[in-house]
């Protein structure tokens, strides 16, 4: 039977919801202080405060989370592919996240080194949740092209909404800034707990199958011999080494160009995000995952060069189309490319497949970024003995711009996608039944 023969029908609108909320309080937690804690370091380092923290330790930090998604969403797929139920292990790992979070509130006043182990602790236990509710969710949907998406979008706005309660809701309402404390590190442990009191509501997302351990570990053999899974991670590491010059350093570009508000008008990028979270069923269906994940790279080379440009002649309106172009780059590379992994893997290795792509992106990927910016901050932006800093900007943009370029031709010239016949079409028949909605997981 042709994969379209038969229309799907849609996800009901109350597991919908409860996914969305699950991932709404997922992003929460984080969304809340990672933006901020870059903030208290500084207001904590050398001249500028009192000395607690080294200058380069906000970089420091970024390569903690780093580590965290290099090795432990591949962990966390492989338990909830073959040992434990997904709502469960998301469970623990929230509980204990909440804790190391809190390891990192009280450390945070007292010691770098302390500060730094307990972030890459929170880190290991964070990062693998992310990979828990995207794949609570793809089992739980009905069409995962059509359905995930707009599910998807709850995350967004949970970061967009952590985001205008610490910088406005909060002093709205005592009267008082947190960005340069530690108190949205407090906030964000309190979240950890309600998601992890939540996720005892979600339903039941048993594993696929009980096998091996090392076959569970890595995925299995049909997954590591299918090159267009072994070819799409590899450029995907690439693909993800750009991003980390925009995430660590368009803040401050903005404010070095003095920019007011420049917290503020980064938002834009995650409100054209969501617009670009619920449009992709249509893109995808029109266009396909390939070229819909190419857009996006080539979409990130458009990113940078429009803010070299911004810094060599001052055009302003090239800044705000930068920042404004967020929603492709992120939502076509990232969650395209957890769509194309949900294709590109079997059944029974889904997690793990999920948890390697993580592994990919946001480990390998943004541990080789956040060590290519740091250079190229220290031979264009800060060079040790120059005073004061040149903050060639224009030249720090493009280096990431060319990187994007290479992964885009890459992408296009080695990638072929050779699905085996039974990730075509899975029926509610191929897979454990989930007690609470019985729901089937096709992947077209």
């Amino acid at each position: 039977m042709s994969p379209k023969s038969e229309p799907i029908a849609s996800t009901p609108p109350a597991m919908v919801a409860r996914l969305a909320v699950m991932m709404f309080l997922e992003t929460w937690p984080l969304g809340v202080w990672i933006v901020t804690i870059g903030t208290y370091i500084g207001a904590h380092t050398g001249s500028a405060g009192d000395r607690l923290f080294d200058a380069g330790f906000i970089g420091y930090c970024g390569a903690a989370a780093a580590i965290g998604g290099a090795m432990s969403p591949a962990l966390a797929g492989m338990l909830s592919d073959r040992l434990f139920a997904a709502q469960r292990v998301l469970v623990v790992l929230h509980l204990l996240a909440g804790i190391a979070l809190a390891t990192v509130g009280y450390s945070g006043s007292r010691s770098q080194i302390g500060l730094f182990f307990a972030t890459l602790v929170y880190f290991q236990l964070y990062a693998p949740t992310v990979t828990m509710t995207t794949t609570i969710a793809m089992r739980n949907v009905r069409d995962v092209d059509r359905d995930y998406p707009p599910v998807r979008v709850a995350g967004t706005l949970a970061w967009v909404a952590a985001g205008w309660f610490v910088g406005l809701g909060w002093p709205a309402l005592f009267g008082s800034s947190i960005e340069a404390t530690l108190v949205p590190v407090w906030i964000g442990v309190v979240g950890h707990g309600v998601m992890a009191a939540y996720s005892l509501t979600l339903p039941d997302t048993p594993p696929a199958r009980t096998v091996g351990l090392l076959r569970t570990l890595t995925g299995g053999s049909e997954l590591w011999s299918n090159r267009a899974f072994v070819t799409f991670l590899a450029i995907s590491v690439l693909a993800c080494v750009p991003p980390q010059a925009y995430d660590r350093y368009a803040n401050l570009f903005l404010n070095n160009l003095g920019y007011e508000h420049a917290a503020a008008k980064l938002t834009i990028g995650q409100v054209t995000e969501v617009f670009c979270l619920f449009a992709m069923p249509m893109l995808l269906r029109r266009f396909g995952l390939r070229v819909v994940f190419m857009a996006g790279v080539l979409t990130w080379t458009l990113r940078f060069f429009l803010l070299a440009a911004g810094a060599a002649w001052g055009t302003t309106a090239a800044i705000y189309l930068a920042i404004f172009v967020h929603g492709p780059c992120y939502a076509f590379v990232y969650v395209t490319g957890q769509l194309y992994i949900d294709r590109l893997a079997t059944r029974d290795n889904r997690g793990a497949a999920q948890g390697l792509h993580a592994v990919a992106t946001t480990g390998m990927g943004h541990l080789i970024g956040s060590a290519v910016v740091g250079g190229l901050q220290h031979v264009y932006l800060t060079p040790p003995g120059v005073d004061p800093a040149p903050y060639r900007w224009e030249y720090f943009w493009l280096a990431p711009g060319l990187i994007s370029l290479v992964a885009a031709g890459l992408f296009w010239a080695l990638f072929r996608e050779d699905r085996p016949a039974a990730t075509v079409q899975v029926h509610a028949e191929d897979l454990p039944p989930s007690p609470a909605e019985q729901l089937i997981e096709p992947m077209e």
